[in-house]
């Protein structure tokens, strides 16, 4: 597989808006026993300091849903309260198969169509130029996504820029995270050992939308608020990550919400609201259909990207709207 299509598999992250917090504070962990009640300040915020949710319904069999982050520390281990969901589960459903690192090796066309998608008729040196890309490749060094920068080297790369900024967002993990140890990863690992069906609620969607809202110019402003705020985000990233893995759930919310226009030009904040709206709230209607089709028919974790799980539009309102109960479970 190109070390483009490895990157490729990390692009729901920063699709679903990677949380960044402001303070490095690291948090107390929350209570194994209970789940903490949210602040309520936002009525669509989290409810619960929790990212485990049990689904149910009369007459069906008990679900759970799993909000994940899609990279992880090096010693990143699944937490119980997830394997003991999975256990309880006769299917794992994921956002997307390609989770799976032999995916586009097993399905070569769809290979080619991720590259497609991903293609731009002029090189990167000739849309970035050749100071932007030198900065960009120093920024993907030693980050989960560095083998990308063995791609931008080469003079004839042609990768639209709108993904080199997405690429860039996997920039600002804490040294050492990797897709390889994301919570989306370790669940497909553990399904595949117990010999448990799996399926992805969609391939593509989220790169056809954004290939349709983000246009070069817009996409190299980006990089470039990347670049000029580079100290900032980094250490918003340490904080993000150590508030999801203590149960820091409703700041790790709010704080995703802030993280949409914090660092984006003026000109770009209706775009960047646009392309948010577009990659939470309409994939996760789109993913309803197949949700109500499967849950009814046999117990399945399903594991999508925390950012899907909370707000007006998120899953857990959704699957309520269609009269199921889901409730908090502890971490």
């Amino acid at each position: 597989m190109s070390n483009i299509l490895k990157s490729l598999l990390l692009i729901p992250l920063m699709l679903c808006g990677c949380p960044f917090a402001d303070s490095a504070e690291t948090p107390a962990a929350s209570s194994p026993a209970s789940v903490a009640a949210a602040p309520a300040s936002d009525p669509y915020a989290p409810e619960a300091e929790t990212v485990l949710w049990k689904i149910s319904k009369e007459g069906q069999p008990d679900s759970y849903l799993i909000g994940t982050m899609h990279i992880g520390k090096p010693d990143n281990t699944l937490p119980e309260s997830f394997q003991a969901a999975l256990n309880k589960s006769k299917k794992l459903i994921l956002e997307s198969e390609s989770v799976d690192p032999a995916y586009f090796d097993r399905e070569p066309e769809q290979a080619l169509t991720a590259l497609h998608l991903m293609s731009h008729e002029r090189t990167l040196h000739q849309t970035l130029g050749m100071e932007r890309l030198q900065k960009v490749h120093r920024m993907l060094t030693g980050s989960p996504v560095e083998e990308i920068k063995y791609t931008l080297a080469r003079d004839s790369s042609k990768v639209a820029p709108r993904y080199i900024w997405l690429f860039l967002g996997y920039a600002f993990a804490p040294q050492g995270y990797s897709s390889a140890n994301g919570i989306d990863t370790l669940l497909f690992q553990a399904a595949a050992q117990q010999g448990k069906p799996m399926a992805g609620l969609e391939l593509f969607e989220a790169e056809v939308m954004l290939n349709e809202l983000m246009d070069d110019s817009a996409a190299l402003r980006g990089i470039d608020a990347y670049i000029k705020h580079e100290a900032e985000i980094r250490r918003d990233a340490l904080s993000a990550f150590a508030d999801y893995e203590q149960g820091r759930i409703s700041k790790v919310w709010q704080e995703t919400r802030e993280e949409i226009i914090k660092y984006t030009e003026p000109q770009d904040v209706e775009l960047m609201k646009n392309i948010d709206e577009a990659i939470l709230k309409q994939r996760n209607l789109n993913w309803m259909p197949k949700l109500l089709q499967e849950l009814p028919q046999q117990s399945t974790t399903v594991a999508v990207g925390m950012a899907h799980l909370f707000g007006e539009h998120g899953v857990i309102r959704l699957l309520r709207q269609n009269g199921y109960t889901v409730t908090p479970l502890p971490m």
